[in-house]
C-alpha cells in the first residue's frame, strides 16, 4: 500500500498521483503507468555515471568510456515480464488472499557498455492472510498476513573496469563478475485493519519483519503504522 511504501522508505511524497503512476505496471493500466518515467530515470542516471566517468578519466576516449547517450552502463534493449496468480477463497467466515509473483528481466548489452556480460534477472514476491470482515462495523476488516516483498532471486553480471594506464597510454581493463541477488530473504508477519467510509478511512499495521530488505540480521524488527485520511 501507499501508506506502507511511506513508512518503510521514510519519505513524504508530496505528488500522490506521481507516485502511483511511478508503481503502475503498463498490464494494469496502458496509459498512466511507469514506463516514460522510467526513461527519464534511465537518462538521468546515464548522465550521472557518465559525469562521474569523464571526472575521473578525463582524457580518455568515449569508446573507452563508454559514456554515449545511456551513460557508462548502456544497454541496447532492456525487457522485463511479469507474471503471476491471485486467489480468494471463503473459509467459514474467513476470507483467505493469497498472491504468487514472478519476474524476468532480459537486457543486450551496447558495444561500448562497460558491461560484458548480463545474465536474465529473475525476481519473485508472495503474500498469504486471513481476514474478517465487519468486525467492529460493516466497513472493516481485521486480518492476519505473511508476506515475502519482491525479492531478485538470480542477477548476475560482469563489469570491464579501468583500473590502470601503461606508460604507452593503454588502458587496462579488469574483468569483475557481481551477483546482484541479496544475501537473505526478507519475511513479514503482521495484523492489519481498516475501515473506510464517506467521512474517513483508517488503516493500521502492527507487525514483525525478519531481514529487512533482504539482509541477513539477527534480531528480529517490530514496526507499527497507523494511517486517517479524510474526504473533504
Amino acid at each position: 500500500s501507499l501508506a506502507g511504501l511511506k513508512e518503510t522508505s521514510k519519505f513524504n511524497f508530496k505528488n500522490k498521483d506521481l507516485l502511483i503512476k511511478s508503481l503502475t505496471h503498463k498490464s494494469y493500466n496502458s496509459e498512466q503507468n511507469y514506463e516514460k518515467i522510467e526513461f527519464l530515470g534511465d537518462r538521468v542516471l546515464g548522465l550521472v555515471m557518465a559525469k562521474k566517468l569523464l571526472e575521473i578519466y578525463p582524457n580518455e576516449k568515449e569508446g573507452i568510456l563508454g559514456s554515449s547517450f545511456s551513460g557508462a552502463f548502456g544497454l541496447a534493449t532492456s525487457s522485463t515480464l511479469f507474471g503471476g496468480l491471485e486467489l480468494i477463497g471463503q473459509l467459514g467466515e474467513l476470507e483467505a488472499r493469497g498472491s504468487f509473483f514472478i519476474g524476468k528481466s532480459n537486457s543486450k548489452i551496447k558495444q561500448e557498455s562497460l558491461f560484458n556480460s548480463i545474465d536474465d534477472f529473475t525476481s519473485s514476491s508472495f503474500e498469504l492472510g486471513l481476514y474478517k470482515k465487519g468486525v467492529f462495523s460493516q466497513s472493516d476488516n481485521i486480518g492476519f498476513k505473511v508476506d515475502q516483498p519482491l525479492r531478485v532471486e538470480r542477477a548476475e553480471m560482469g563489469l570491464s573496469i579501468p583500473y590502470r594506464r601503461t606508460k604507452d597510454k593503454e588502458v587496462l581493463f579488469k574483468d569483475i563478475l557481481l551477483d546482484m541477488a541479496p544475501e537473505s530473504r526478507q519475511f513479514n508477519a503482521e495484523l492489519v485493519y481498516q475501515t473506510d467510509n464517506k467521512a474517513f478511512g483508517l488503516s493500521g499495521r502492527f507487525g514483525f519483519s525478519k531481514n529487512q530488505d533482504h539482509i541477513e540480521v539477527d534480531k528480529i524488527q517490530p514496526y507499527f503504522f497507523f494511517d486517517i485520511e479524510f474526504t473533504l
